[in-house]
């Protein structure tokens, strides 16, 4: 286990919540910032500089050999990273940074619950690699974000149902980052 695994679980639980409640308590508002979101140059920024840090979180905990003498750079190639990425991309696309984000969510998912009993660690490895499956599919088709957008959220009960389980991940999520902590 990384040191920073209850705490990159609990953000993630926060990040969840703070997705789903909105959608529950303000769905109006909420699909126009979603429809928005896509082409959301504040959005991408923000979202690749937390998929950024978080890579540097965990080549810090891993070991890297012989480029072990490299960690102590590692919080500075993550700025230059960013700052590359951000002069570089004009059209950096929100959902491919999310997408990014879904990517990394999976390894702090299944790191804990690798050594509980019962159903909670099959259930948490399916949520995973379904994280980790659209996580590839929108940092690849970025486009199909939109589409599975207007075909999911359609009717306000599939809105609603949506929003739940946004809520239910966020619970799912803090459950795990208290087991660990």
């Amino acid at each position: 286990m990384t040191p920073t695994l209850p705490i990159l679980l609990a953000i993630s639980a926060a990040v969840a919540i703070a997705l789903g409640l909105p959608m529950l308590l303000a769905p109006a508002a909420a699909r126009r910032a979603l429809a928005a979101f896509p082409r959301s140059r504040a959005a991408a920024w923000i979202l690749t500089a937390l998929d950024l840090a978080w890579v540097v979180l965990i080549m810090r905990g891993a070991s890297l050999g012989r480029f072990d003498i490299l960690k102590p750079y590692l919080p500075l190639a993550g700025v230059a990273t960013f700052a590359a990425i951000v002069w570089g991309l004009d059209e950096l696309l929100a959902v491919r940074a999310l997408g990014g984000l879904l990517l990394l969510l999976g390894d702090p998912i299944l790191d804990a619950v690798r050594w509980t009993g019962g159903a909670w660690p099959i259930a948490a490895a399916v949520l995973a690699y379904i994280l980790v499956i659209v996580g590839a599919v929108w940092v690849l088709w970025p486009w199909t974000f939109r589409k599975t957008h207007e075909r999911l959220t359609k009717t306000s009960l599939r809105w609603r149902l949506w929003s739940a389980l946004w809520i239910a991940l966020g619970l799912a999520l803090a459950t795990g980052a208290v087991i660990r902590w």
